[in-house]
């Protein structure tokens, strides 16, 4: 089956072919143009304005850009590079900044990570000229405030971390700049992660906070005194959360998230402290076996909502007893036990009885 030819195959083979007679087409159609033009823009309608082109410039069009990949890995494309590079070293040692254009604006400035206290802001340079030499300026904005806060200034790469104040509304920009002048800037607008209250935060109205070891999430809406449980309506999803009260949206959207639905608590209580309010209080049971890139922790109950940074949150440890409950690593705890013991004396039974540990079926 490999030897057969694959449609690929039979299009790369067609470049290259066309690559082969190119020279031949050209001086063709210099010397007999009133007979090739004809035939080139019938070529070219036929294959930018029917379907039938459409179908063969679409893999054309891939396997071109595949071969354009493959080619600057070459040992020609590595020499051209680096004779290249040598040259544009040459020309800017000798001609120094006189090379210099005006720098164009990165194409686009956002946070790469984004914690409580500090963040790391990324962009992306264009070049205008291959012998401008660009540094960067960044600086930093708290939303409401009037001055900018500059974070770095002639500066060559294109990310740069920033100290920010947690839970806190900030503008970005940064802008490239050379002895030409400097470049217009580009802004972003990014909120900063709450510090956790325990394991959760707080949002417009309620509170959380979550367990990694039962695996529950407790919401805690503060409400108007006088409310009734029949005002309210608590509508969970396996993926999204709707909290009304007299149809106005407490919290409603996607979860971060899957839950069990069927298994959501919720009761209406007086405030605490002797107050006059009223507390809803509601629990939802995280999806067993659901896990974020940040374990079992979620950042936020509902997607757009404000976010806490879970870095620094540290797991429950489990206890043996609560080990041994879970029967797969109750038998990968006796395997382990077994080969060290049998890696000590043969007598590995015998001796794990001895010691007090259950063998054989009291593991089952």
């Amino acid at each position: 089956m490999g030897l057969i030819p694959t449609r690929k195959d039979f299009i790369r083979a067609g470049i290259v072919g066309v690559v082969v007679f190119l020279p031949a087409m050209i001086v063709l159609t210099i010397n007999r143009w009133w007979l090739m033009l004809p035939g080139w823009l019938a070529l070219v309608f036929a294959l930018t304005s029917t379907s039938f082109g459409k179908t063969i410039l679409n893999p054309v069009g891939k396997q071109l850009r595949w071969m354009w990949r493959l080619s600057q890995r070459g040992p020609i494309a590595w020499a051209y590079n680096w004779a290249d590079a040598r040259y544009v070293k040459y020309r800017r040692k000798y001609y120094g900044a006189k090379l210099d254009v005006t720098p164009l604006p990165p194409s686009a400035l956002g946070t790469s990570v984004r914690g409580c206290e500090a963040v790391m802001l990324k962009w992306l340079p264009k070049t205008a000229s291959r012998y401008s030499v660009d540094a960067f300026e960044l600086q930093l904005q708290e939303v409401g405030e009037d001055d900018w806060v500059s974070v770095v200034s002639d500066f060559a790469g294109d990310r740069h971390s920033a100290t920010t104040k947690a839970d806190t509304a900030y503008v970005a920009r940064v802008r490239a700049r050379n002895s030409a002048g400097a470049s217009p800037w580009v802004e972003h607008a990014f909120r900063t992660k709450q510090k956790p209250v325990g394991h959760g935060g707080v949002g417009a109205g309620y509170s959380w906070d979550q367990s990694d070891k039962s695996g529950e999430l407790k919401l805690r809406f503060a409400l108007p005194a006088g409310t009734r449980a029949k005002q309210l309506s608590v509508a969970p999803k396996p993926t999204s959360l709707a909290v009304k009260l007299d149809g106005s949206s407490l919290l409603e959207g996607e979860l971060f998230g899957a839950i069990e639905p069927d298994e959501t608590e919720w009761e209406l209580t007086a405030a605490e402290g002797g107050g006059d309010g009223k507390v809803l209080a509601l629990t939802l049971f995280k999806r067993a076996g659901t896990r974020s890139r940040d374990g079992p922790f979620w950042p936020c109950v509902v997607k757009g909502e404000p976010e806490i940074d879970v870095t620094g949150l540290k797991r429950h440890q489990k206890s043996m007893s609560e080990l041994y409950e879970d029967p797969a690593m109750a038998s990968l705890l006796h395997s382990m036990q077994m080969q060290q013991a049998n890696a000590m004396d043969p007598m590995s039974e015998e001796m794990m009885g001895g010691m007090g540990l259950p063998t054989g079926p009291a593991w089952q």
